[in-house]
């Protein structure tokens, strides 16, 4: 992708539909989240803005309930979720 092509994406407001993780093995919280993405003071900063989040999850219990509520809330949202072995659903789409 060029940097042109970068910029142009990067103008346009959408939305990340993921789980977010704290990274840490021993804790593993977890939580679904819809952020709105949108244009920073200058390229390539970009503002989030929290819309939604499901349950905050610890300890391990919500690796594939995190997962179940983004799935839920995308398709509440007509949003389609990019599925990878290994990893938790995730989409950007532009904002409706």
């Amino acid at each position: 992708m060029t940097e042109a092509e970068q910029r142009e994406a990067w103008a346009k407001p959408r939305l990340e539909l993921s789980v977010w993780w704290c990274e840490d093995p021993y804790c593993d919280c977890r939580q679904a989240q819809v952020v709105r993405l949108t244009p920073g003071a200058r390229f390539p900063w970009t503002s989030r803005e929290l819309l939604w989040s499901g349950t905050f999850f610890t300890d391990g219990e919500g690796e594939g309930l995190a997962a179940a509520e983004l799935r839920a809330e995308a398709a509440r949202r007509g949003v389609t979720l990019e599925e990878t072995v290994g990893y938790s659903p995730y989409a950007v789409v532009p904002e409706p």
